[in-house]
């Protein structure tokens, strides 16, 4: 217990002092000290520590630097250095003590263990301060005696060749250089071990050799006898200083044989060298020569003995155009024969069967006279190997206008030109052309009915096909005669929807003109078909 009381100098003067916190502290903790004064008007200051001066002239002092019962006081006068007048009472002061705790800790390198704020990776032991974690808030220390066991380390020396692989470092290495592994927990303490594998890949030795041969020799390399120009690789097993194997790759050129062969044409008296020998007579001749590569050449030399070189051509032109043999130029119908000269000197004999002609004009069969709007076809008697080309000036073809029959519509009243071109195959052609009469037609239900009724295709061949734009009240029915007027086939049907469509079987029928007559109530319409073969 601190000694509280005052002490006076003279009936009128004192002074206590007292402290902030406390008397009792966690060490480094600061105090401040105040002092309280009575009965002396300009008081001066001096505060002691164990009886020694400390501070300044002040009411107070504060201070951090101090020992465990250290008395602090405080001494009053009038004047700086005057007389003392009151001394204060005494203040001891006290530390609490110092908490303190030790570990032992063991780990593996190159782990660490956080000390203090710091990563720590050596043995030794650590002091670590905890700031206010006693259980008076003040600082304990927590000393750590820390053993670092470091990694057992081995390294192996490994030779191979390539192109072979060695497992190294997590993945198969082909490659010289040094790899490290780590073995988990491998020592006998626990801890991981480091192998180093220092890997030496000894390289396959090369070498390349020339080498050249004729055809149709061949050359051994690597037990497989060779007969074709290339590169082939030899394998000769552990040959080199390292014990890897050696690579010979032969570079094999196969020089060919030169085969020649020429053609010779020669007229009757003259000789020519061929075979070893000057010839005469025509024939196949060979002479085995040397080329430029050192190997055979053979020259095969075809003669051909002959007064002339004759010729026998068939020529077919358009009449009009000329044709040209040597000087001379034909452009009529005839047998010509020409005599050129070769380049040999000798007679060259040409024969020329020579035909100029052009398709005969076609004869159109058709009508002359039509009404407007029917529909009426035109044929030509039709000649295997001739193309057609079928034009109108006042009308429209319905189909067939590249055959020799075509489908067509006149719908204005006046005269229409039917026109058809024949061509054959040497581009040659000829046109007819013939005048119809196109007429104006009734005008009454028929022409209506008409209108409403499509006959297609025409020419046919095998199905027609009526297409009825509109719904017929009543039956409908459908006869087709022939050229004489006898009925061929009928039928009756009942047309009930637009768009309808009915299909007559045409494929047993004769090719000629056929007549297609559809009766609806008191309304006859009638299409003339045209029906060729299939």
């Amino acid at each position: 217990t601190n000694n509280n009381r005052i002490r006076k100098v003279g009936a009128s003067s004192s002074i206590s002092i007292a402290c902030t916190p406390n008397d009792t502290v966690c060490r480094g903790t600061a105090i401040t000290f105040s002092a309280s004064v009575t009965g002396v008007a300009t008081p001066h200051y001096q505060w002691k520590k164990n009886g020694a001066n400390v501070g300044i002239d002040s009411a107070y002092y504060t201070t951090s630097s101090f020992s465990s019962a250290d008395v602090i006081t405080c001494v009053v006068s009038s004047s700086v250095g005057g007389s003392v007048l009151a001394t204060s009472n005494a203040i001891t002061l006290y530390f609490y003590s110092v908490a303190t705790s030790s570990r032992g800790v063991t780990i593996c390198a190159p782990n660490s263990v956080r000390i203090g704020g710091r990563d720590i990776f050596t043995s030794g032991t650590y002091a670590d301060t905890l700031v206010g974690r006693s259980f008076r808030g003040c600082d304990s220390i927590a000393t750590t005696i820390l053993t670092v066991i470091p990694r057992s380390t081995a390294i192996r020396n490994v030779r191979i060749c390539a192109p072979a692989t060695f497992y190294a470092g997590g993945a198969n290495r082909s490659t010289s250089g040094l790899y490290y592994d780590t073995l988990r927990a491998a020592s006998f303490r626990g801890c991981d071990s480091i192998l180093t594998t220092n890997l030496t890949v000894n390289s396959t030795s090369t070498g390349l050799m020339n080498v050249s041969i004729c055809a149709p020799g061949s050359y051994t390399v690597g037990g497989i006898a060779r007969s074709t120009t290339g590169t082939y690789p030899d394998t000769i097993r552990g040959a080199n200083v390292y014990g890897c194997d050696s690579i010979l790759n032969v570079n094999l050129t196969v020089n060919s044989r030169s085969l020649f062969t020429r053609t010779v044409n020669l007229c009757y008296g003259t000789t020519f060298f061929a075979g070893g020998a000057l010839q005469h007579v025509s024939g196949i001749y060979y002479d085995t020569l040397s080329n430029v590569l050192g190997c055979d050449s053979i020259l095969t030399s075809k003669l051909e003995f002959g007064d002339s070189i004759f010729v026998n051509q068939s020529i077919h032109i358009c009449p009009g155009d000329h044709y040209m043999i040597g000087l001379h130029s034909y452009s009529t119908t005839g047998n010509y024969r020409d005599t050129l000269h070769t380049s040999f000197g000798c007679d060259s004999v040409v024969a020329t069967h020579l035909n100029v002609s052009a398709p005969h004009a076609p004869l159109i069969l058709g009508p002359l006279s039509v009404t407007a709007g029917d529909h009426e076809s035109y044929t030509v008697n039709g000649i295997a190997g001739l193309s057609y080309a079928w034009s109108l000036d006042n009308g429209i073809i319905h189909s067939g206008g590249s055959t020799d029959s075509v489908y067509t519509q006149m719908n204005t009243v006046g005269i229409c030109h039917v026109t058809v071109t024949v061509s054959d195959s040497a581009g040659c052609d000829s046109s007819s052309t013939i005048t119809v009469n196109v007429r104006q037609g009734g005008v009454g239900i028929e022409a209506i009915a008409s209108s409403n009724i499509s006959v297609y295709p025409n020419p046919v061949r095998d199905f027609l096909h009526l297409h009825f734009k509109e719904a017929m009240a009543g039956q409908v029915r459908i006869e087709m005669m022939d050229a004489l007027g006898q009925v061929i086939t009928q039928t009756t049907q009942q047309v009930s929807d637009k768009d309808m469509n009915l299909t007559i079987d045409m494929t047993g029928f004769a090719a000629g003109i056929y007549i297609c007559k559809i009766y609806n109530h008191d309304t006859e319409k009638q299409f003339k078909i045209s029906k060729v073969a299939p």
